[in-house]
């Protein structure tokens, strides 16, 4: 980074304007040089009706908070109260207007092209050589949610509906096509590593998955279709209640010394992937380095946890004390399809929970040998850690991404054509 873009980026860090840059309301900070236009100068509205199909048929979704596209399939045509649908094309803009204040709005990419829509998504085209993958970085940014918003008058929900006129009425900085075509080579090269690391990220989740099915015996077998050198032994039956003591609620005021604990809480009932800490509850259930927490309630988003650290697990928990196992394996016996298959037949409906009755009374199978339970249970962790690695790399270059956008999109660093 040059010296002339650090001070350029102090100004602005410090509210100024820098020399040969406009700020705008709305839109912001841009160099003199970029024009100042509308969407109606970039876009304009094209629909392409066709009348619904009689077969099934794809449907294009749009994301809210500028997430991209998704596909809805659609089996019974008869079932949609419209006769005429809307044909989307690569590079084409589009709009849910009933959520576009929550920015639902995306560019329609090549798995896009020829999916349908109805009229509350209208299309539009990129004008006079203007680069969709430039707008679509544009078209992330905060400010073009709000100002998406304040164009979609009404209540909450389905009752804000965005004014088409009004969106293209938007103001926008329009860079000369050449630095638009650069900027957005940037970015796509940036995402391309992003990329990358998502693809491994998702090949070593597919590999823990499949591990936990064959690393662990299935259909009431009693050996695992692989395992470690070594280790020959017939793997035993054993009760769930015979390798677990379960720990109850207790009362901080009255049980425990008066003091600030750590509590673990679950983020949204999934403990294995969102995790943030509470203090001072007033009853809980203690639990211990090398306990494995349990989060019983809708037990099909496998809520689990190994903690590293003592504290206080608030909320619908089984804290399990390892009996006679290691409490490494412990922790992936209960990620395995076999346990899953158990704590899945819940009670009730609305919110379903765990049966401890009947997880309990379950037999699994255990290896006699606690250096192949360590074994299995380090090679899980050792895998866990890789994942945490190239996920926490992924995240490094998503920052990159995103200070890349404000240095490019304000045009604070210019790019040479």
């Amino acid at each position: 980074m040059t010296s002339e873009i650090k001070q350029r980026i102090e100004q602005v860090r410090k509210g100024n304007v820098p020399k040969g840059y406009v700020r705008r309301k709305l839109i912001g900070i841009a160099p003199q040089s970029w024009r100042v236009g509308k969407m109606s100068d970039v876009l304009h509205n094209e629909q392409r009706p066709i009348s619904k199909p009689t077969e099934p048929y794809w449907r294009l979704g749009i994301k809210s908070w500028a997430k991209g596209t998704f596909h809805v399939y659609i089996d019974d045509p008869s079932s949609i109260n419209m006769e005429e649908l809307y044909e989307v094309k690569e590079n084409d803009v589009v709009i849910n207007i009933t959520f576009a204040w929550e920015h639902a709005i995306a560019i329609a990419g090549k798995k896009d092209d020829g999916l349908l829509v109805s009229h509350r998504f209208p299309t539009y085209v990129f004008d006079n050589g203007n680069v969709p993958a430039y707008f679509e970085a544009v078209f992330s940014q905060h400010y073009f949610k709000e100002m998406l918003e304040n164009i979609s008058p009404g209540g909450a929900g389905r009752n804000r509906v965005l004014n088409r006129k009004d969106f293209l009425r938007l103001p926008c900085y329009i860079p000369p096509i050449s630095e638009q075509q650069k900027i957005a080579e940037i970015l796509k090269t940036q995402d391309k590593v992003i990329e990358l690391y998502n693809e491994k990220i998702g090949q070593l989740h597919l590999l823990k998955k499949n591990c936990l099915r064959k690393m662990f015996p299935q259909n009431g077998a009693s050996t695992p279709e692989i395992r470690f050198s070594g280790f020959t032994d017939t793997w035993e039956q054993r009760k769930f209640e015979d390798i677990v003591s379960r720990t109850s609620t207790i009362s901080c005021e009255n049980d425990l010394p008066r003091v600030e604990y750590e509590d673990i809480v679950s983020g949204a009932g999934c403990l294995n992937k969102d995790i943030y800490a509470k203090k001072s509850e007033k009853s809980g259930i203690m639990f211990r380095k090398g306990d494995v927490l349990y989060g019983k309630l809708r037990p099909y988003l496998q809520n689990w946890l190994l903690p590293s650290f003592n504290g206080l697990a608030v909320g619908d928990f089984w804290v399990l004390q390892p009996q006679k196992v290691d409490s490494r394996f412990l922790y992936r016996l209960i990620q395995s399809r076999e346990f899953e298959k158990i704590a899945n037949q819940s009670t009730g409906t609305k919110m379903p929970r765990a049966d401890w009755k009947l997880v309990s009374k379950a037999e699994f199978a255990i290896p006699p040998s606690y250096d192949e339970q360590a074994a299995i249970g380090t090679y899980f962790n050792q895998l866990d850690h890789l994942i945490t690695l190239y996920q926490r790399m992924r995240d490094e270059e998503r920052t990159k991404k995103k200070a890349l956008m404000q240095l490019l999109l304000t045009g604070i660093a210019r790019v040479t054509t």
